[in-house]
């Protein structure tokens, strides 16, 4: 009779490892850029592209540093690597976050629906064009240890 063995469901998740972590601190990300982007557009009244703005700011920076240092655990150790890391993903984010203002202002502005839904629906767009350039561009697989 064969012994059954146990997997856990750590060992389970293992080959997807990359990709749940990058779901969830993608998760916490997008709940901070719609949570600052209600409060400054619907708490504080500020106009939707500077909310949308403001939003994908404070979404930026979370996202770098969970991302180098979790998801796609980057160990570049030279100041110079350090900053052409930086500067690629601000130049992919800034990217997403013109696409992002782009789907707000043509949803929200011009077509009147709905500021949350529509910042979800581009939230969606956006991890996943940041996810394959952080994964492809930014953060190298040859660029871990």
């Amino acid at each position: 009779m064969k012994k059954k063995t146990s997997v856990t469901i750590k060992e389970r998740l293992q080959p997807y490892r990359q990709i749940v972590l990058y779901l969830f601190f993608g998760a916490c990300s997008m709940a901070v850029n719609i949570a600052v982007y209600s409060l400054c557009f619907a708490g504080m009244d500020m106009s939707n592209a500077a909310s949308t703005v403001l939003a994908w700011l404070a979404a930026m920076l979370i996202a770098f540093v969970t991302n180098r240092d979790f998801v796609f655990e980057s160990r570049r150790s030279r100041s110079s690597e350090r900053v052409a890391e930086l500067l690629s993903f601000l130049a992919c984010r800034l990217l997403t976050g013109a696409l992002d203002v782009a789907i707000m202002v043509a949803a929200v502005d011009y077509l009147s629906g709905s500021g949350v839904f529509w910042k979800i629906v581009s939230n969606i767009i956006v991890v996943i064009a940041n996810y394959i350039a952080s994964k492809f561009w930014i953060f190298r697989p040859g660029d871990r240890e």
